[in-house]
């Protein structure tokens, strides 16, 4: 017959309670291994969520001040009034693609005349008067007649072939 050993537990390895919980000889719930481990994921957890929150406030400095508000509503600005006003009115409807070519040819290095800011608040086909906050932070921070905008037609020489360069007088 085979050796049947009895295992007695003398208080270190614990024991069921009544409750189906595991308690050492002296009452204690888990082992403290157990408990340091705990303890880690939970410093790990505060630290990951303060990270977290700084995070979502520097995003929200970068992405909600008003020089990155007045920017983003000068950039819309400037976008609708060469593609509805600038490009319309120059094109007409009317013109082949090489008629057009030769129009913005002379403007590829030079660009065309600079649009000061009371010109684009002046818009109306571009609803400036619609700014709202922004609108109203380009009129309180910028100098409407020094603040100004450039736009340089490029190749295709389609309604969205451009760039526009920014000329800031602002006091952000």
């Amino acid at each position: 017959m085979a050796n049947k050993q009895k295992r007695y537990s003398y208080g270190k390895t614990g024991s069921k309670g009544f409750d189906g919980s595991s308690r050492d000889s002296k009452g204690r719930r888990g082992s403290s291994a157990q408990q340091t481990t705990v303890v880690k994921w939970v410093m790990l957890g505060v630290i990951a969520l303060a990270f977290l929150v700084v995070g979502v406030a520097v995003a929200c400095k970068f992405f909600f001040n008003d020089k990155a508000l007045a920017e983003r509503r000068l950039e819309e600005m400037s976008q609708e009034y060469y593609e509805n006003y600038v490009y319309e009115n120059l094109v007409n409807g009317r013109m082949s693609q090489q008629e057009i070519r030769e129009i913005m040819d002379k403007y590829i290095t030079r660009g065309f005349a600079a649009v000061h800011l009371r010109q684009l608040l002046a818009y109306k086909g571009g609803d400036a008067d619609k700014g709202g906050d922004a609108g109203d932070l380009l009129k309180e921070h910028c100098d409407e007649n020094t603040t100004s905008v450039k736009f340089y037609p490029e190749e295709p020489f389609d309604k969205k072939s451009y760039r526009i360069e920014y000329h800031y007088d602002c006091d952000f």
